[in-house]
């Protein structure tokens, strides 16, 4: 086998590990946008003397609780399609074959761009995980949500294959030399 081959092992877990992140920040818009939908506070008609009873806007309806969760919404969007481009360029260097590299030039390119993905949509997910999370407020945290659970459970992938300011550092320094030579 080509030594290689541990190499493009680590970029490719990288790689799927952009593609999870995009997943998750999905399920938890997901989880908010339905909270959001169904969710009432506010009252239509604020007129003196009304009832309590009368009818009350939907969470969705309010324009900051629209900016919050479909913000995230578009971010899963974005994160999947970067995902997309990721695995795509990963399988540019394969043959198909376990422990054979069909394309090496490449691999330092995208050794590069896997950590910096790596580093940057784990990072967007879980921020933006727990905006969606405090978007569903009391609910945000109780267990049958789901949402609190997926926040805390995607935690780890900050820095699992890497951490944030090191893989920072080691795309940062990729660049640069690239830039000088």
């Amino acid at each position: 086998t080509d030594p290689k081959v541990h190499y493009t092992t680590m970029v490719q877990t990288r790689a799927m590990m952009v593609n999870t992140s995009a997943g998750r920040l999905a399920q938890a818009a997901t989880i908010a946008v339905r909270y959001s939908a169904v969710r009432k506070q506010g009252f239509v008609d604020t007129k003196q003397g009304e009832s309590y009873l009368t009818l009350e806007h939907k969470i969705l309806d309010h324009q900051i609780q629209q900016y919050r969760v479909l913000k995230q919404l578009a971010t899963a969007y974005a994160l999947k399609f970067t995902a997309l481009w990721m695995v795509n360029q990963q399988s540019t260097i394969e043959t198909g074959q376990v422990g054979e590299i069909a394309n090496t030039s490449l691999l330092k390119e995208l050794a590069a761009s896997s950590a910096a993905l790596k580093s940057l949509t784990t990072q967007i997910t879980l921020s933006g995980a727990e905006d969606l999370r405090k978007c569903c407020g009391g609910n945000g945290y109780l267990l049958n949500s789901g949402i609190g659970a997926l926040t805390c459970d995607y935690l780890w992938q900050i820095t699992a294959e890497g951490e944030m300011i090191v893989l920072a550092l080691y795309t940062g320094r990729h660049l640069v030399t690239s830039l000088t030579s």
